[in-house]
């Protein structure tokens, strides 16, 4: 079994579309970053070169795997309970938590089968997850 067969069946596992890029890098997102630098503080990483080269953070790193995670959430129906305004990132449990769990899983099984190094990141990493 490859890599990529792997990776792919996790659409079977909860994962709604998977891409696999390769990392060298993401110039052309630098002028986009620095017309926002001032006004993202406290949400991303204010190193530009590290949202930029993922090298800098995973000095091996030769392939990047971007995964879209579904936000489906259940809302109780009428006379099931409570049901009132509430953002559904409050309903059930935490994306992050989730998303992160399967990712783990995978980095494992890439790691035992191909002795690959896998670094997880659910929305904490300083690559700009809409430039990967």
């Amino acid at each position: 079994m490859k890599a990529e067969d792997i990776i792919y069946s996790y659409l079977n596992k909860g994962l709604c579309d998977i891409g696999i890029c390769g990392a060298e890098g993401f110039e052309q997102a630098r002028e986009a970053f620095l017309a926002v630098k001032h006004t993202l503080k406290g949400f991303v990483e204010q190193d530009i070169e590290k949202r930029i080269y993922p090298y800098i953070t995973m000095p091996e790193v030769k392939s990047i795997i971007s995964v879209a995670f579904p936000y489906i959430k259940r809302i109780p129906e009428k006379g099931e309970g409570l049901r009132v305004n509430i953002s559904m990132g409050a309903v059930g449990e935490d994306y992050h938590i989730s998303l992160k769990r399967i990712l783990d899983s995978l980095a494992d099984e890439l790691e035992n089968k191909f002795n690959a190094k896998c670094m997880v990141f659910v929305d904490t990493g300083p690559l700009s997850d809409r430039a990967v």
